[in-house]
């Protein structure tokens, strides 16, 4: 069984999780991650169900620090000089960063939000576009889930693995994401856009000559249709091709010229 986020429909993901004969149940997203959480947690006890809990499963980082890690130091040789990656469990960054800290403490991790929703710094929770990144609430693997607890005040100072909290808003990464796909022939999803263009970024600063900059890119933009990364195209083909297709055998053999339309 999957359980997802509700929205106005099923994305790519639930749709192929129920060809391949999982029962998916979607989540009210007005109720938030309290509710989705707890009802997961609920859902994870019944009888023969498995949760996996990749919030708070020691695993997740771990894989990172015993997988990915690794990868990357034999892939750069061990000529690497920043990690940049976003935050959506954290996994990744607290596992890559343990690992590349550990063969080289100079190695820069930087760490990504929504700039919308820059919650590991201390700012609130707001709505944003960038899938995958900050669910609402401060990664466990991360310093600092726990520190409004004990009276400590969030910042964008570095702790723990990262030394820099870095930021991107959700158009910027649409934008990075359709240049890539159109001058690059990258088709990646907004994450990925979003974390290349702080990649970039970086490799503008004078102290970042070069210097080998390594970002993870976690999945294809034909994932995220729903997404508004797809509508200028969804809306131009809609207009041209409209539905039901056109029936008529006098119509003109062309009906939609993309680079006229």
């Amino acid at each position: 069984m999957r359980v997802g986020r509700g929205g106005m429909c099923l994305d790519v993901t639930e749709l192929i999780c129920r060809m391949l004969g999982a029962d998916v149940q979607l989540l009210n997203p007005a109720a938030g991650a309290p509710a989705w959480l707890k009802y997961v947690d609920e859902v994870g006890k019944k009888p023969n169900h498995f949760l996996l809990g990749q919030m708070e499963n020691m695993d997740n980082p771990k894989a990172h620090i015993d997988k990915t890690g690794p990868e990357i130091w034999a892939q750069t040789g061990g000529d690497i000089d920043y990690f940049v990656h976003g935050i959506g469990t954290g996994g990744c960054i607290q596992g890559v960063g343990t690992f590349l800290k550990s063969k080289k403490p100079e190695c820069k991790i930087v760490a990504l939000e929504p700039s919308e929703a820059r919650v590991h710094t201390g700012a609130p929770m707001a709505k944003h576009g960038i899938v995958g990144w900050m669910p609402g609430f401060h990664s466990n693997f991360l310093e600092g889930a726990k520190w409004k607890d004990e009276g400590k005040e969030l910042n964008d100072k570095p702790r723990g693995v990262v030394d820099e909290w870095g930021h991107v808003a959700t158009p910027d990464g649409v934008v990075m994401c359709k240049e890539l796909a159109s001058k690059e022939g990258m088709l990646v999803g907004p994450s990925s856009g979003a974390a290349i263009k702080v990649a970039l970024d970086i490799a503008c600063r004078p102290e970042a000559k070069d210097k080998t900059i390594v970002v993870v890119v976690p999945s294809n933009a034909i994932r995220y249709t729903m997404h508004p990364l797809w509508g200028a195209l969804k809306e131009e083909a809609g207009k041209a091709l409209p539905s039901p297709p056109v029936s008529d055998k006098e119509a003109p053999v062309m009906q939609w010229d993309s680079a006229n339309p």
